[in-house]
């Protein structure tokens, strides 16, 4: 099996590469800046999505960990190359215009899963998980959360800015309100080591 991972010599990328290179997967890097570390790396550009293809076809599966901006592309370059997809995710907005390309794959015969990082991804399992555990819940409410003890920033500043100041949608009484970023902040003790945190 042959997987790229795009922006892989990014914060979360990278740590995908070294997983797929530890469970001894065929693993190739695609960004504009070259790794750190040593792995197969070629340069690419999701701005430009002809040549992006040309760099993926022939691989089984593309991880897609390039800022979400990009995931349009990613899945329009993947599309072309005739590969199965995977992201980590976007905000609510992106989500909206990459289900719009659901069809085109299916018409393929192409595997595009979206959003399996964080949220939606490891949160739906856990649902999941409890759905078949317990049953029809009545509401589930998961919050995760961590705490950087080195001071470093764990995912992609721009994201993390754009959590901060656009609006999102909160899913309560079978419909979507629009929530100002902050504007329902809860503290959640996770206990020893994360402690108590301000969850926005």
């Amino acid at each position: 099996m042959r997987v790229i991972v795009i922006g892989g010599s990014g914060l979360i990328g990278s740590v995908i590469v070294h997983e797929l290179i530890k469970s001894n997967v065929d693993v190739s890097v695609l960004d504009i800046v070259k790794p750190r570390f040593n792995v197969d790396y070629v340069f690419g550009d999701l701005n430009n999505v002809d040549d992006v293809a040309s760099k993926i076809r022939g691989s089984d599966y593309v991880i897609n960990a390039a800022q979400y901006y990009f995931n349009i592309n990613a899945m329009k370059a993947c599309l072309k190359a005739g590969v199965n997809y995977l992201d980590l995710g976007g905000l609510f907005w992106m989500t909206k215009r990459q289900l719009e390309l659901n069809e085109d794959f299916e018409k393929e015969g192409l595997l595009a899963l979206i959003g399996i990082g964080a949220e939606p991804g490891i949160t739906n399992v856990v649902a999941q998980w409890l759905f078949r555990l317990h049953g029809t819940p009545r509401r589930i409410r998961i919050r995760d959360g961590w705490v950087s003890k080195s001071g470093r920033i764990n995912w992609s500043p721009d994201t993390q800015l754009d959590e901060l100041t656009m609006k999102a949608p909160v899913f309560e009484n079978g419909e979507y309100r629009y929530c100002h970023p902050a504007s329902r902040s809860e503290y959640v003790d996770f206990g020893i080591p994360i402690g108590r945190v301000t969850l926005t």
